[in-house]
């Protein structure tokens, strides 16, 4: 078996703690560091593995001006919701169900709770998927246009005050972002860092006197939320924690290094309580949340989809499907084995069938920054229309790299491989343990599949069922509902 890269996370948090910067990040009352520190650990990790995404850059945001005034006017976070029992801070991310769109990781709890209201932030590119398929839900649209006016008017008339704010979070990061980037060969972005927190502590003071006036309005009892490093989920949780309001966060997916934090560390930007999908996350990361906290309760999410898309199937004697997981850090790296395996079934009696499923973040670039799929004819899977799991089923192994979508495929008992390349750091253990195998090319790959000499054989020591109810805790929607329950009493 290939032997893997040396896990860079841990350096990052040893890093953090010799600064102390949970405790040294803020201005002014703004706990900088606490709502930057997803995209800088992102950051750190991409540079180490020369990866050219910017986690700094926003994704899709293509209106301005205008068009984006009037956009952002049309929605807002009015209601005549009063007293409810559950505020839910749902994905943006739906998918389409018939004819409406679903969040499909909190819809279910309108159906348990129904005194609730769903409060929905914006798409990567300003927008929503309608019809939605919520009862109860309003919108931050119109929060996130007045901060974005408050910052431009800092910017253009108070500037002494903005160069200030940015010269104070310099003062406080400089020193200890160089030693790091000298001492780990990485680049930080600190220019962009600084800018980037003076953005967000304007926005911080705009939407912190909406959001209270919403949560005041609203009274409610409990928050549930999914994403909670996004800027809106930080603000609104450390107003939930002020009112006595408890906050409990949804696994949605493999969150990886912007999860694991020194031990000991509370922000009061993060919830109360975590759900996980099954044990093995809960002991996985190191949550900022209290130990006994962290409860294992599953996904229903993945219940559902796995109960309608696993069938029995029958699998062809001289053909080997192939699912590729991509994600825009490691595509590249990763189309190029797809390429090398597609040429290889070529040429062999075994034939190799390779379908390459990209994320959503790449599909509007893949064949620029991907051309030898293309070029070798790889079956490309682009659309948001069709659902992996079709093709969980449809294949015999998954190729990977970092990716929840990995543990899904798990449970169609799939063989899983995953490219020994640096960012496949989080995937080490899970090979080593028996989960799965790491190979470091094309070739190789193809020889595991085949059973051809000099393969790294399979390592995988537990069988799919076994491997599945490891991963994915079972009756996820009752376990939910039972332990919110449990918290509002």
């Amino acid at each position: 078996m290939a032997e893997g890269k040396k896990d860079f996370t841990q350096e990052i948090i040893q890093w953090e703690e010799e600064n102390k910067l949970f405790e040294k990040g803020r201005v002014r009352g703004f706990d900088f560091y606490s709502y930057l520190r997803r995209e800088l650990v992102n950051t750190a990790v991409n540079s180490k593995n020369n990866v050219k995404t910017d986690p700094f850059e926003s994704k899709g945001q293509k209106d301005t001006g205008l068009k984006l005034f009037l956009k952002l006017l049309k929605r807002s976070e009015k209601t005549d919701k009063k007293n409810v029992d559950m505020l839910i801070l749902c994905h943006p991310r739906r998918q389409r169900s018939g004819e409406v769109y679903e969040s499909v990781f909190t819809d279910f709890l309108e159906e348990h709770f129904q005194n609730s209201l769903t409060l929905e932030r914006l798409f990567d590119d300003h927008s929503h998927y309608e019809p939605a398929k919520t009862k109860n839900l309003c919108y931050t649209d119109r929060i996130t246009l007045k901060s974005y006016i408050s910052r431009l008017l800092a910017k253009r008339f108070r500037p002494k005050e903005y160069d200030s704010v940015r010269s104070e979070v310099k003062a406080i990061m400089e020193k200890p972002m160089l030693e790091f980037e000298k001492a780990q060969g990485v680049d930080l972005k600190r220019e962009t860092y600084y800018e980037r927190a003076v953005i967000l502590y304007y926005f911080y003071l705009s939407r912190k006197k909406d959001y209270e006036r919403f949560l005041d309005r609203v009274r409610p009892k409990l928050l549930v939320e999914v994403v909670s490093k996004s800027v809106d989920a930080m603000l609104l949780n450390e107003l939930c924690h002020e009112r006595g309001i408890k906050v409990v966060e949804l696994q949605h997916s493999l969150l990886g290094p912007i999860a694991r934090y020194p031990r000991g560390i509370y922000e009061r930007q993060s919830p109360d309580y975590y759900l996980s999908y099954s044990d093995y996350w809960s002991e996985y990361q190191s949550y900022p949340i209290k130990e006994e906290n962290v409860c294992s309760c599953g996904s229903p999410y993945f219940e559902r989809q796995v109960k309608r898309y696993k069938k029995d199937k029958e699998k062809a004697k001289d053909t080997i499907s192939v699912l590729f997981i991509s994600g825009a850090a490691y595509g590249e790296a990763l189309s190029r084995v797809a390429a090398d395996l597609k040429k290889l079934g070529e040429t062999s009696d075994k034939k190799i069938e390779v379908i390459y499923k990209l994320h959503p973040d790449e599909f509007g670039s893949w064949r620029e920054k991907y051309p030898v799929l293309t070029q070798n004819d790889v079956r490309v899977i682009d659309s948001r229309d069709v659902s992996i799991y079709e093709f969980f089923n449809e294949a015999d192994a998954q190729v990977g790299v970092f990716s929840t979508a990995l543990y899904e495929g798990i449970a169609f008992d799939l063989d899983t491989y995953i490219l020994n390349i640096s960012f496949a750091a989080e995937f080490i253990d899970f090979c080593n343990e028996g989960y799965g195998t790491l190979v470091n090319d094309g070739q190789e790959l193809f020889r595991a599949l085949t059973g051809g000499p000099g393969g790294p054989g399979n390592n995988v020591k537990l069988s799919g069922a076994e491997l599945s109810e490891k991963f994915w805790k079972k009756n996820a929607e009752q376990n939910i509902v039972e332990r919110l329950e449990k918290i509002l009493s």
